[in-house]
């Protein structure tokens, strides 16, 4: 009798594509998008109108199918910050700090669906083995975020063709809350081999030693400090993380092998020098483009932890990525520094550490 694959916190590769099927066990589709990305109208009721008139219940709906997080929270969350970017606008204000504040709500509330858009892509397609990259993901949200919702509501069938129904759909069995259950009842020869590893790597080229490190001495299974630990390692860590963030994030990406050096801060650079032109001209279209820098810098460092998380096998969801980065992004950037060792301790260098083996397919 063939035995069914332990399922961890996220599917593993061997449960996507077991026997070369193009389904999963739950039918849903690997290896590619089920539809195309302009397919909006395919089932225009609901899903091609939920996407553009309602998406953060399209959202949710996708939320609760992959078990990411409650339908009600995630509505709760995006109804609180558009109620707090209404508000914004509605108070009396000495006319500098309203428009300071009103805009910095309004961004908010513009910034954080696109996020909650390019976290969700992203997931999904590391979840079912669909190829991209963050920055076509990021593209597409901005092209059309409502052809982007639409997508993955069909991708995850998380709405009934021809019912308007502002319900979630089950959660689909597998997914992240199913599999803490699973855990819970494991048989005793899992457990045993639980205690000696209580975590696997979501990829086939990781080889955990079972001691709770990783082939590279790498933590598995929990971050290695605490969200709050960036002073203990003040140079160069805790510095770099709030003055010069860039270097930082770079140095992880290398680490890790998923961008080169120069790459990332050039990027960042040309963010950078595009915000402050923005602010220098006073012009509403240049204003816009330093809020979509903002947001991008915003949603990459979000995606860099999903990514470490789903390398080393650390519980949490997108959403709580995304909440961690906006509350002190600079603590997220030193806990992910902290945790593949990016950085000489008490070494001021802003030179990248040498690739780890093993964490990007060649």
């Amino acid at each position: 009798m063939e035995s069914k694959p332990e399922q961890d916190d996220y599917y593993l590769r061997e449960t996507l594509l077991e026997h070369g099927r193009s389904t999963d066990h739950n039918g849903i589709v690997v290896g590619s998008w089920k539809t195309e990305f302009f397919d909006c109208f395919d089932d225009c009721v609901p899903n091609g109108v939920m996407a553009i008139v309602s998406p953060v219940v399209s959202m949710a709906q996708i939320s609760k199918r992959l078990g990411l997080a409650p339908y009600s929270l995630v509505i709760t969350v995006y109804l609180g910050l558009y109620l707090l970017a209404h508000l914004s606008a509605s108070l009396e204000y000495p006319f500098f700090i309203f428009v300071c504040v009103a805009a910095g709500m309004a961004s908010v509330m513009w910034v954080a669906i696109p996020i909650g858009v390019i976290l969700l892509r992203v997931h999904i397609r590391e979840l079912f083995s669909i190829p991209g990259n963050i920055a076509e993901d990021v593209v597409l949200a901005f092209v059309c975020g409502p052809c982007a919702i639409a997508q993955m509501a069909t991708r995850m069938a998380s709405y009934e063709p021809g019912t308007c129904s502002f319900g979630p759909r089950a959660t689909l069995e597998g997914s992240h809350s199913n599999s803490l259950r699973h855990k819970r009842s494991s048989p005793p020869s899992t457990m045993r081999s639980q205690q000696q590893s209580s975590t696997t790597f979501v990829y086939q080229n990781k080889l955990e030693l079972g001691e709770g490190v990783d082939h590279n001495g790498i933590t598995v299974g929990e971050w290695s400090n605490g969200f709050f630990n960036c002073c203990d390692d003040m140079i160069p860590n805790g510095l770099l993380a709030f003055c010069c963030p860039v270097i930082s994030v770079a140095q992880i990406t290398v680490r890790i092998g998923l961008a080169h050096y120069s790459i990332t801060l050039g990027t960042y650079a040309v963010l950078y020098l595009l915000g402050l032109v923005a602010a220098a001209a006073d012009d509403p279209i240049l204003l816009s483009l330093c809020a979509l820098a903002e947001l991008i810098a915003t949603a990459s460092v979000a995606c860099l932890r999903t990514k470490m998380r789903d390398l080393f096998s650390i519980p949490g969801t997108v959403f709580q990525d995304a909440a961690l980065v906006v509350f002190c992004r600079p603590c997220a950037i030193a806990q992910m520094a902290t945790h593949v060792d990016a950085y000489h301790t008490g070494k001021c260098m802003f030179r990248a550490r040498d690739t780890l083996p093993g964490y990007v397919h060649e």
